[in-house]
C-alpha cells in the first residue's frame, strides 16, 4: 500500500498524509484486538511519525514500513504463530498474566493439559521452550515497567516472581544488554524510529 500511495501522483504531503493513516489505522488495530499488548509495548512509541521532514517520498516510505515491520517483529516474538489451539491458550494465559506465577505445572493444571505434555508440543509448536518464552515475557513486562512507571527495580523483579535481584539482572541484561537500573536511566526501551 505504501509503495502505491507514493507512487501514484500525489505531492509528498498528500501522500504523507494517507500513509500516516493508513499506518496508524495498523497500529489501532493492532493495540484493540490484542489488549494484552499493552502490556508490553506502548501505542504511543509507534506513533513517532511527526519528526521525518523530508522532500522525499522515499524517505517516508521506508519510515512507515520501517515503524510497521518493528510492531510486527515484537508481536510476532510476544506470540508466535502455533497451530495448535492449546498452544494458542497457554500463550495467551502467559501474555494476560506475566505477573502471576507461570510455572508449568501450574499453567498446565490451570488449562487441564499434561504439564510433560505441555513441554513437548510448546516446543514442537512454537520452535522455543516453555521456559524461555516465560522469561521473555517476563523481562519484557519488566522493560515496559522500568520505562513507564517509577517502580523500584526490586519490586519489579518480586511483581515477576524473581526474588534473586541478581538473578533478574543477568535475564534483563541477556535480552537487553543492560542492567535494569542503566536500562531505565539510558531510556534504550525504544522500538520508535
Amino acid at each position: 500500500m505504501l509503495e502505491k500511495i507514493y507512487n501514484e501522483d500525489y505531492n509528498v504531503i498528500e501522500a504523507d498524509k494517507k500513509a500516516r493513516a493508513i499506518c496508524s489505522g495498523v497500529i489501532d488495530e493492532i493495540f484493540n484486538t490484542y489488549d494484552w499488548l499493552d502490556l508490553y509495548l506502548d501505542p504511543h512509541g509507534f506513533y513517532s511519525l511527526d519528526d521525518i521532514n523530508e522532500s522525499s517520498g522515499s524517505t517516508y516510505k521506508k519510515r512507515y514500513a520501517k515503524i510497521i515491520g518493528d510492531l510486527f517483529n515484537e508481536f510476532c516474538r510476544l506470540f508466535p504463530k502455533a497451530e495448535d489451539d492449546k498452544i494458542t491458550e497457554v500463550m495467551l494465559y502467559i501474555l494476560n498474566n506475566p505477573e502471576s506465577s507461570l510455572r508449568q505445572k501450574d499453567i498446565a493444571n490451570e488449562l487441564y493439559i499434561n504439564s510433560t505434555y505441555l513441554s513437548t508440543i510448546f516446543l514442537a509448536h512454537t520452535k522455543t521452550r516453555f521456559v524461555d518464552y516465560v522469561t521473555y515475557v517476563k523481562i519484557k513486562r519488566a522493560a515496559y515497567l522500568l520505562q513507564k512507571t517509577q517502580i523500584k527495580v526490586t519490586d519489579i523483579s518480586e511483581r515477576l516472581g524473581y526474588k534473586d535481584m541478581g538473578y533478574f539482572s543477568r535475564l534483563f541484561k541477556k535480552e537487553f544488554e543492560l542492567p535494569p537500573s542503566e536500562f531505565r536511566m539510558c531510556g534504550s526501551y525504544s522500538y520508535e524510529i
